[in-house]
């Protein structure tokens, strides 16, 4: 019997002093079942109490073709992938900070109009190391290969290390979520279609924020006739006439825990927890669930939000300069709030829930730092709206985001108290559909069934045209050696 398995009898111990009786690593356990046992904070994201997959030892024994239906059928799921488009300066700095010399170019002569730099983590498909197989299924589904740089994490700022790459998509399934230090988005999307996508489609589903929408100098909105050509301008409002959607990006910085009077900064009129408001995570890939099924009306009527219309103007302004008819139908916009930590996985999801609760609920403490200190000098558990809440009947949290039409701002929607200075809405008759990210993507995905090593040993069938044949090698001394899965160099620097 393991650490994990040893058992003791509690029964006559208090909570306060049952801690002295265990070993550390119980200790721990233990504090995680009591934290995690509030019902208020269990995660609405489905399969998040996932803990294992289960085996199907016969796989082997299907024919092919179900087989590749099989793995087909795993990859139909959408994804929201951030790309970030650099510029040449920045990426000298980068290979600078690394030590690599880089070679200097004439502007608009012989330097690329842009570097396209990709969160990498959790972005490489594990059916592309199981087996050959599965491996060509997944390059064929995702049949755009983009060449780019890959980071741990957002590239941020110019000094994230970059790793030469490709990553694999599906324009039909994914959104590329676009942002700039360089005006090159228009480039960009044409190469989609006209390099990269041997179907000359390249993008199906775009998402914007305010970098290129917020009247920036580097923005699309900022973009000039005379910088860029006519036969280019001619591919981008071709690929924008059609595209399937369009998500106007919104992350809002302090949505959820919003400050009122009793602390003496005039936000708002009245403090609260908005625990309807979904959080933002960096998982790319994600489940449209239709509207949210959450009883989260009483939220919906006083929605406090940012600025939410400037995007949309700026969009029509955009439409309107390219000769593209708006269609409103086809555009969403996405609300999600910052939890200033990056949540990658569950466990990052749960802990991060738990630092909320407890800033929200501690009493002023001066050992804190001065902005916890701010939003804390009286605590929620204090006011008699919060105090007398009924956990049991709370919103459970979501992680991912809200999308909304594009018309649910307006000013005929607005509710703000004369004395709040934040905008806020009610948008009852606008429910939004919820969009959950699969947070147990980065540890479920790792848990390959017992199967994988029998996959490697796969007999193609000569009935499944199109996947190649994978020979045995026969080492000097004459044993048969078994071929591992294989990799090139851009699937191990995207692992996750």
């Amino acid at each position: 019997m393991n650490d994990c398995q040893q058992s003791y009898d509690f029964s006559t111990y208090s909570t306060a002093n049952i801690f002295q009786y265990v070993v550390p690593f119980e200790k721990q356990y233990l504090a995680r079942i009591i934290q995690m046992s509030q019902s208020h904070l269990d995660i609405f994201n489905p399969g998040t109490d996932v803990v294992s997959l289960p085996s199907f030892k016969q796989f082997l024994s299907l024919p092919a073709e179900i087989r590749v239906s099989i793995w087909t059928w795993s990859l139909r799921h959408q994804r929201i992938i951030k790309i970030f488009l650099r510029s040449h300066a920045s990426f000298c700095v980068n290979r600078t900070r690394k030590g690599i010399h880089s070679p200097s170019l004439k502007p608009g002569e012989d330097d690329p109009p842009y570097y396209p730099v990709v969160d990498g983590r959790q972005l490489l498909s594990k059916l592309l190391r199981v087996n050959a197989e599965s491996r060509q299924v997944a390059l064929s589904f995702h049949r755009v290969h983009l060449p780019c740089w890959l980071t741990v994490g957002e590239s941020k700022h110019r000094l994230t290390p970059w790793t030469s790459g490709t990553i694999h998509y599906n324009p039909e399934y994914d959104f590329f979520h676009i942002k700039q230090d360089t005006k090159a988005i228009i480039d960009f999307v044409c190469d989609l279609k006209t390099k990269y996508d041997p179907r000359n489609i390249g993008l199906r589903n775009l998402a914007l924020g305010r970098d290129q929408l917020g009247g920036r100098p580097t923005g699309l909105d900022a973009i000039g006739p005379s910088e860029i050509t006519s036969a280019k301008v001619r591919t981008f409002k071709e690929i924008i006439s059609e595209l399937n959607e369009i998500w106007l990006v919104s992350i809002q910085e302090c949505t959820r825990q919003m400050i009122g009077d009793e602390t003496g900064w005039p936000t708002i009129h009245k403090r609260f927890l908005d625990r309807s408001f979904p959080i933002h995570a960096t998982p790319h890939s994600f489940d449209r669930i239709g509207p949210d099924p959450r009883t989260i009306e009483n939220y919906l009527s006083h929605l406090h939000v940012h600025d939410p219309k400037r995007l949309y103007d700026s969009w029509l302004q955009v439409l309107e300069r390219i000769g593209v008819k708006p269609c409103e139908e086809r555009y969403r916009l996405l609300l999600a709030f910052r939890p200033g930590h990056n949540i990658c996985k569950l466990r990052d999801a749960e802990d991060w829930l738990q630092r909320e609760e407890s800033r929200w609920t501690a009493k002023p403490d001066s050992r804190r730092p001065s902005y916890e200190q701010e939003i804390e000098s009286v605590a929620a558990s204090e006011t008699p709206e919060i105090r007398d809440e009924d956990l049991s009947k709370a919103v459970r949290p979501a992680f991912g985001f809200w999308l909304f039409p594009v018309d649910t701002f307006s000013d005929e929607n607005k509710s703000a108290e004369p004395q709040d200075t934040s905008d806020s809405f009610d948008v009852r008759k606008h429910r939004p559909e919820l969009v959950l990210l699969r947070l147990n993507g980065g540890e479920t995905d790792r848990n390959v069934s017992e199967e994988v090593e029998a996959h490697h040993s796969i007999a193609f069938e000569p009935r499944l045209r199109g996947l190649p044949m994978r020979k045995k090698i026969t080492s000097n001394v004459g044993r048969i050696r078994r071929l591992r899965p294989s990799y090139t160099t851009e699937d191990v620097s995207q692992e996750s």
